[in-house]
């Protein structure tokens, strides 16, 4: 991912939050999760988290998946910004791509993956092997947080 990607990346996550989080979060929750994707910081995270970037065969963004170090443990990478266009969602394409972060990271000597599942997510990644461990709440905007599910997973050779 480079610079020029930042707007449709964040065209995309707005996107995906829209239309695919809506039975799990109130419209409140929603449009503050939209206003911090719309922030100047925004930019700057996307940037900073390895991401790939999946697209159709006539170039259009159809979704991303990213990596970071996970500072607290070392042999540990957080898969982050896993999005994909909501008339795609249910085809395979999120697996593929987080399956393709978790091949980075191991190649990158990371021996487990960490993710902080949104509600609508869960059960995506219990598909994919993760383990609950924890819940909490993200902050996203002007004091509003989103219940999330923390999860893991040992990353296999």
């Amino acid at each position: 991912m480079t610079p020029d990607d930042v707007v449709a990346v964040r065209g995309l996550h707005m996107a995906s939050v829209e239309r695919l989080s809506g039975t799990h979060y109130t419209a409140g929750e929603i449009a503050a999760y939209l206003r911090s994707m719309a922030a100047d910081g925004y930019a700057d995270e996307l940037l900073a988290n390895n991401l790939t970037l999946a697209e159709t065969p006539h170039d259009r963004l159809a979704g991303t998946a990213g990596w970071c170090l996970l500072e607290d443990a070392p042999e540990t990478v957080r898969i982050r910004k896993v999005f994909v266009a909501p008339d795609l969602a249910g085809q395979g394409l999120g697996r593929l791509l987080v399956r393709e972060v978790e091949r980075q990271a191991l190649r990158g000597g990371f021996r487990h993956a960490f993710v902080r599942a949104n509600a609508n997510a869960v059960a995506f990644y219990e598909a994919l092997g993760y383990h609950p461990v924890g819940h909490g709440v993200m902050p996203v905007a002007e004091g509003v947080g989103l219940a999330v599910s923390y999860m893991r997973k040992a990353l296999a050779e």
